[in-house]
């Protein structure tokens, strides 16, 4: 349906209209459209034209645009007195011969091209959508297959369904498994094989695993594939040179990871060998400061809290963990204190709202989530985000004070380390018996 184009292309509230247009063709209205001449097709997208801006400054209630669209798109489809048939050249023409777009008022040569070029993504998403779920797959995973993987969409699900497991599609080994099982022609078993390995590696990763030895991988894959231990250990490899798994020795053992996660733990590593060769500049300590901060709030220091907040002010790397009542919160408003003493700007970050907010109300000073820390940005397709602050942009601050460490998982943990600047300081607060990461 040519004519779908033009409001689709405006808004949100055209898609309405969009699917009234269909309904109106489904319904085959060509048994009362008497023959007529091609330039009145050209008058009917002229209106759909008047139709887009008159919706514009129109200020209705839901309901009444609804009754307005469907009124004016019917009151069209009667003036124009060739059968449907008639609608199909038009798509010939916008896909075929965009610069007779032209001939409508309003509508130069470029446009004619984007509305072309446009109208062919449009029909194209729309056939391969059609043709994913006559495989089976749902309509929200058809078109999340379709964004991602584009023309190629069917090519691959109908080759190997278990490439889109990992993707952003949604697709798990169960449901690859499937739609495999919908296939007339079945993928090879070296696919699925390798698509076995990487789910038994994720599903550890879900148990709070970013690794898993090689070794403790043979049992799990020889029941999920119902092969032997030599096929196991050819899948394993066959995986690592399909780059679906890394393995990497550590202490002579061997582990496999999932790509993201070893770039991510590799990464993190890295950053926090030179926070430990740079340290920031050195900001001396007077016992008679400290002795101030615990008059002022009744309490008194052990050793170990002293301590803390000596390596926190100084050496700007520290791990403070400890279970509920041993005094994590107080080192670190002693912390916070004697930082901002020394004119450092200190930000307090968590890995959730609510975190954010206990830790905010127990310190006294503001605290956000490190996503708002870092500044979260969606992208167009809103499937997929990114941070503001990273390498090339970091955090404006001097020291960043996280709690509920055990919650961050590596990826945010990474992306938070790369948005800090050279010489800030790193407090890392936690119990290793609290929740593992959201």
């Amino acid at each position: 349906i040519g004519t779908s184009f033009f409001l689709w292309k405006r808004s949100k509230l055209y898609s309405e209209a969009y699917n009234i247009v269909n309904c109106l063709a489904d319904n085959d209205y060509s048994h009362h459209l008497p023959q007529h001449s091609e330039g009145e097709i050209y008058q009917l997208f002229a209106s759909i034209e008047n139709l887009a801006t008159m919706l514009q400054s129109k200020n209705e209630t839901e309901q009444k645009t609804k009754e307005f669209l469907k009124n004016t798109i019917s009151d069209i489809s009667h003036q124009l007195k060739t059968p449907l048939a008639a609608l199909a050249m038009y798509q010939e023409i916008i896909e075929n011969e965009p610069e007779r777009l032209a001939q409508i008022k309003g509508i130069t040569r470029k446009k004619a091209r984007e509305i072309s070029e446009e109208f062919k993504k449009q029909f194209l998403a729309r056939e391969m959508i059609v043709g994913l779920t006559s495989l089976g797959l749902s309509q929200n995973e058809a078109v999340k297959i379709y964004k991602m993987f584009k023309a190629e969409s069917m090519d691959i699900v109908k080759a190997n369904p278990y490439a889109l497991i990992g993707s952003q599609t949604g697709i798990d080994f169960d449901r690859a498994d499937e739609i495999c099982d919908s296939l007339q022609d079945k993928p090879p078993f070296d696919y699925r094989a390798q698509a076995g390995i990487y789910y038994i590696v994720e599903h550890n990763l879900k148990n709070g695993h970013t690794c898993v030895p090689r070794s403790k991988v043979f049992t799990p894959a020889c029941d999920l594939l119902e092969c032997s231990v030599d096929d196991a250990e050819i899948a394993i490899d066959n995986a690592i040179d399909a780059k679906m798994v890394v393995q990497k020795n550590i202490n002579g053992r061997a582990f496999l990871f999932l790509p993201d996660i070893y770039a991510a733990e590799a990464s993190v590593a890295d950053r926090i060998n030179v926070m430990i060769k740079f340290p920031p500049a050195k900001k001396e300590i007077f016992d008679g400061e400290v002795y101030a901060f615990e008059k002022s709030h009744d309490i008194e220091f052990d050793e170990k809290q002293r301590q803390a907040i000596e390596i926190a002010v100084n050496k700007g790397l520290l791990i403070l963990t400890g279970g509920p009542g041993t005094g994590k919160t107080t080192t670190v408003r002693g912390i916070i204190s004697l930082m901002k003493n020394r004119g450092l700007k200190v930000e307090l970050a968590a890995p959730t709202g609510r975190a954010a907010q206990r830790m905010e109300e127990l310190t006294g000073f503001e605290a956000k989530t490190i996503h708002r820390l870092l500044e979260v940005e969606y992208q167009e397709d809103g499937n997929s985000s990114k941070f503001v602050h990273n390498l090339r942009n970091p955090i404006d601050c001097d020291a960043v004070i996280v709690d509920e460490l055990s919650m961050v998982d590596i990826k945010l943990f990474a992306s938070l380390l790369d948005a800090l600047p050279l010489h800030c300081r790193l407090i890392m607060v936690g119990d290793q018996n609290q929740l593992p990461p959201v």
